[in-house]
């Protein structure tokens, strides 16, 4: 008895305080540990660690989240943390239970996307809230699934999906400001919008193309960025040797996007580029200097022999 005594009053070491405190945590209603949250406490306990994690038991909101969970009052799924708030402790907890097999696995920054949204449309007034939202989930979000189920997602779709929101919900404030209703606006509208805002028009097709079949908006198309390229003028010279070529390109000075016409009858081989009238390369020189006489051995001799002679 004495001994037992002075056991519970000596410190437990780390590792022994974890286990009790991680068994307390994870203990479902019947006193065992949730079956579900075992592979938690079995991560848990084995850390390398115990101090860090007693530290995370007293500092963190996780904790709390797990106890909740092991005790039946939160569900463990993906569908409780939709419902949490979207902070770091939540992310790193969700990835956490995901990488132990607790919950399946999900594409953590495409669940990121709904919260946001939720976020961005609690800013907006009524109206323009129920049209993003329906064009947002409808059309963005889906989209973005069937990539992911189809394994194509890239963190590149997920970014230009969100600029495509946030630019349909600018444009949406823009009508606002102008008094115009969506189901009112014209062409001239949307060409007004892109003169403003050049970087944003070329995002708004998505949503102009879903306008136009949900019978929202008329058949609008926004501003495209131009196609036409720049005069490139190529001189037929390579390597300092002139071209046997002599053609004549000519270009309509009110027409600079017309077709280029040439008189040369000898193949282009770049034909996206402009040939121009053979010119003498300044590296080639008109005619080819005359060499050095070398001087041959005899005259070197005789020239040394004359200057060593006395005088």
């Amino acid at each position: 008895m004495a001994n037992l005594a002075e056991n519970l009053q000596r410190p437990m070491c780390g590792h022994c305080a974890l286990k009790e405190k991680t068994t307390a945590l994870l203990s479902g209603p019947d006193g065992g540990i949730n079956p579900r949250l075992r592979p938690v406490y079995e991560a848990l306990i084995s850390g390398p660690r115990p101090q860090t994690t007693l530290y995370w038991f007293t500092r963190s909101t996780g904790p709390a989240t797990l106890g909740a969970m092991a005790r039946d009052e939160l569900e463990i799924s993906h569908a409780t943390f939709d419902t949490l708030p979207a902070d770091r402790t939540n992310t790193y907890l969700r990835d956490l239970l995901t990488a132990l097999g607790v919950l399946p696995p999900f594409h953590a920054e495409l669940e990121r996307v709904s919260p946001w949204l939720e976020e961005l449309l609690g800013t907006l007034p009524a109206g323009q809230s129920e049209v993003l939202a329906r064009f947002a989930r409808w059309q963005v979000l889906s989209r973005l699934r069937r990539q992911e189920q189809h394994g194509t997602l890239t963190h590149g779709a997920i970014s230009a999906a969100r600029a495509t929101i946030v630019v349909t919900a600018r444009f949406m404030n823009w009508l606002t400001e102008h008094g115009t209703d969506l189901a009112d606006i014209e062409q001239g509208d949307l060409d007004r919008f892109a003169e403003e805002h050049r970087a944003r028009a070329l995002a708004l097709r998505p949503f102009l193309a879903w306008c136009a079949r949900t019978g929202l908006g008329g058949d609008l198309s926004a501003a495209t960025r131009p196609t036409t390229q720049p005069a490139v003028t190529l001189s037929d010279e390579a390597g300092g040797r002139t071209s046997s070529c002599s053609c004549t390109t000519t270009r309509s000075a009110s027409t600079p996007a017309s077709p280029v016409s040439s008189s040369c009858s000898t193949p282009n081989p770049w034909p996206g580029f402009v040939a121009c009238a053979p010119t003498r390369s300044p590296l080639t020189p008109s005619a080819s200097p005359r060499p050095r006489s070398t001087p041959s051995p005899s005259s070197c001799r005789a020239r040394s022999t004359a200057s060593s002679a006395p005088t």
